[in-house]
């Protein structure tokens, strides 16, 4: 009959369960590395606009058309306000900074989708109450 030896008062299969736990770590490190490295859409698309006196409806559709790119806003962000600019080669976050206290809104990427709401006063966003003076 065959013995099983012990290495350090361990049996065979505990020191192979060992190593499939450490492997099973290891690959599961390595695959969470790889998905918070990578870069997303809004972080590397480019775009090249410009636009003189349109409205903000206008030129949301053009940033719409150029990319992949999707705006959702409710009826209380004026569409009809005018914006202006020339941008050459910028991120989406670079485009909207540059326009949004003109247009008077704030925004959120997420991936491809960017959610537009109405800007919110720095007094409100302290207190939590509105200041309707």
């Amino acid at each position: 009959m065959k013995k099983n030896r012990c290495i350090h008062g361990l049996s065979p299969c505990v020191i192979k369960m060992l190593r499939i736990m450490k492997l099973t770590v290891f690959l599961m490190l390595i695959s969470f590395i790889g998905v918070f490295a990578s870069e997303t859409y809004s972080q590397t698309t480019k775009l090249s606009l410009k636009v003189e006196k349109v409205s903000l409806e206008d030129f949301l559709i053009k940033i719409e058309n150029q990319s992949e790119f999707r705006f959702f806003y409710t009826g209380k962000i004026d569409v009809t306000k005018k914006v202006s600019g020339e941008f050459k080669n910028k991120i989406i976050t670079e485009i909207l900074d540059d326009i949004k206290e003109e247009a008077g809104f704030q925004y959120e990427v997420m991936g491809r989708q960017i959610v537009l709401s109405p800007y919110l006063s720095e007094s409100f966003k302290k207190t939590g109450y509105l200041n309707v003076n």
